[in-house]
């Protein structure tokens, strides 16, 4: 009786995906942990980003007069805000993108498959129809 299985035997050893561990769920913490570092990474680029931009319009200051003419250092400050967040919304958007990439799974099929002209030059080729790829007719021995 060595094809008789045992009443006891579990699902586990007659199921074929046994060794396949079943998908991990998404807990909230995983969520807020991608957000904080999705949110962090964005902050850290725009501050990148930030800084020599900073330092240049910073180093136009003469006292308080920019390139000539006089500005409060409030629409400096204004000015300097406004750039931060415009590099804030381009790091977001650069972070987003990487985790779009990471995130997507690889395509089981090619995203563009070859063409027919394609698929009917490599079948010349193959059968050595193709009078430029198939040999050596302009090749001379030296």
């Amino acid at each position: 009786m060595s094809g008789h299985i045992h009443r006891d035997a579990g699902v586990d050893r007659l199921s074929v995906d046994a060794a396949v561990p079943p998908a991990p769920r998404l807990r909230a913490r995983d969520v807020a942990r991608a957000v904080v570092v999705a949110v962090l990474a964005s902050v850290v680029i725009a501050a990148l980003l930030f800084l020599p931009l900073a330092a240049s319009e910073i180093a136009r200051l003469d006292a308080v007069v920019m390139q000539g003419a006089s500005q409060p250092a409030a629409a400096l400050l204004d000015r300097l805000s406004t750039l931060f967040f415009g590099l804030l919304v381009l790091s977001g958007a650069v972070v987003s993108f990487a985790a779009a990439v990471l995130l997507t799974p690889p395509a089981p099929q090619p995203v563009f498959p070859p063409s027919r002209r394609w698929r009917r030059r490599v079948d010349r080729v193959s059968r050595g129809s193709d009078p430029i790829l198939s040999g050596g007719q302009n090749v001379r021995v030296v």
